[in-house]
């Protein structure tokens, strides 16, 4: 039904609907031309040093890709955890590697 209207709205309207079809392809290169703009922008931006001053040092350690006792410990370490804790996530690990 809603079809119908439409290709009946269409063959009875060519140039009602031709400013849309017209704006629509204008739209599609404008987008284009845009996105294009944007992102060059973006990488501008991003590949750029900040300029304004403030920094921000912020402490962050870094672990070896993967999982094993070592990083499971480490990371407990870092928490501040109990030892009771590390030897529960130890065992967890232990059980996980058998399955």
């Amino acid at each position: 039904m809603l079809f119908r209207l439409i290709l009946n709205n269409l063959l009875t309207k060519p140039f009602f609907y031709l400013k849309y079809i017209i704006f629509a392809a204008l739209l599609s290169i404008f987008d284009t031309n845009y996105m294009n703009d944007f992102q060059t922008t973006i990488d501008q931006l991003t590949q750029s040093d900040y300029k304004w001053g403030f920094v921000s040092d912020i402490e962050a350690d870094n672990a070896p890709k993967g999982l094993n006792e070592g990083i499971i410990a480490f990371i407990s370490h870092k928490k501040n955890e109990p030892d009771w804790l590390l030897k529960w996530r130890l065992e967890a690990y232990r059980h996980f590697c058998t399955l």
